[in-house]
Formats: structure tokens, C-alpha cells, sequence
């Protein structure tokens, strides 16, 4: 089963959300609006520009829901890798710092193992990591499942905060009080 007949358009500057039960499309669309596949006819576009345009991806934050980290790297590190493979230039772990403060991530560690990490705390970890290279629209795929309700709830804090300075943000979720807060919902089923 795929995605069929699905026409959105998404203003600059809003939160739009993906609300559904699991095997609804939210995940199939998303991989289509970052060319990872293809559209069997039909064209998505990004920011303007045709999904499949390479200098597309530069300007998008993508946020798995399924988030895989190196364990044995600290969350320094791994945010100063992910950064590097976003063509970030290599900041100095203060830096690092100053910027997860910015974000609200305060409360996280950068020098502990990501091992060490709740899930809570890898998700917000990943959210840096998108962020880092200043992003236009961030594309967000069900980015608190199994998340504690108090982490949730500072992930969408960070995320309203981030809407206030002009980004796009798309999210699909399974929670509709996270579907509550965007300015755009569809329903899919």
C-alpha cells in the first residue's frame, strides 16, 4: 500500500503535522519530500525546488524517528560529526555548548557517552545535530515516540522556539495533542 492522491502545500514559517496510526503513508511521504524514493508518477517539491535537487537537502533538518547513534562517541562528538557530514564548519566543543544552551538543551551532558543517554535526551541530542547547520525547514518524523511525557514536552518547547525565528517545520506524530499544536494538521488513514 502507498500514498495516493496526496496534494499539500506547506506555508514558510508554520508547523505542519502528519497525524495517523502506523502504516498510514506519514513515513512513505516524508521519504518522498527527501528523495530517498521515488514517486511512482506525480513530482514532490521543497522549499521550492524539486525533492530530488541536491542542494536541497542543505537546507532541510531531517529527524528520523528511529534514531541511530555511535554509543561509544560522546554527545561532543557526535554532534561534531554530524555537523562535518552537513558541511558545518568544526566548532569548539564550547561552541557546541553555547549552542545546545541556545536550544534550551542545557540539561544534556555533551561529555558524557551517548550510551549514557535516555531516549529522551538522544532525540534532543538529534535535534541539535539537524539544527546545527541552520536549516530552512526541518522535516521531523515522529520524533517523540517512547519519549517520556516531560521530554516530549521540551522537545515541542524547542520546536515552538524554532517556528518564533521563521523555520518551517513538518512532523509527523501518532499523539494528537502534538497534532494540536501545529498551525496545519492532515489526517491520514
Amino acid at each position: 500500500m502507498g500514498v495516493e492522491d496526496l496534494t499539500l502545500e506547506i506555508e514558510a514559517g508554520e508547523t505542519f503535522g502528519f497525524l495517523g496510526p502506523n502504516g498510514a503513508g506519514k513515513t512513505t511521504t516524508i521519504r518522498l519530500l527527501l528523495d530517498l524514493i521515488r514517486p511512482t508518477r506525480g513530482e514532490s517539491f521543497v522549499l521550492g525546488s524539486p525533492s530530488a535537487d541536491p542542494t536541497v537537502r542543505a537546507r532541510i533538518g531531517y529527524l528520523p524517528g528511529e534514531l541511530f547513534l555511535d554509543g561509544r562517541m560522546t554527545g561532543n562528538q557526535t554532534l561534531a560529526f554530524l555537523s562535518s557530514l552537513q558541511g558545518s564548519r568544526p566548532t569548539s566543543s564550547a561552541k557546541r555548548g553555547e549552542f545546545c544552551e541556545r536550544l534550551g538543551l542545557s540539561g544534556i551532558d555533551l561529555n558524557r557517552k551517548v550510551r549514557e543517554y535516555s531516549r529522551g535526551m538522544k532525540q534532543k541530542l538529534g535535534l541539535a545535530c539537524v539544527l546545527v547547520h541552520q536549516p530552512k525547514a526541518l522535516i521531523l518524523d515522529e520524533p517523540t515516540n517512547g519519549v517520556d511525557p516531560v521530554s516530549r514536552q521540551e522537545f515541542w518547547d524547542i520546536l515552538v522556539e524554532m517556528k518564533r525565528n521563521g523555520m518551517t517545520i513538518l512532523v509527523s506524530t501518532a499523539y494528537l495533542d502534538e497534532g494540536e499544536k501545529c498551525d496545519q494538521l492532515i489526517l491520514m488513514h
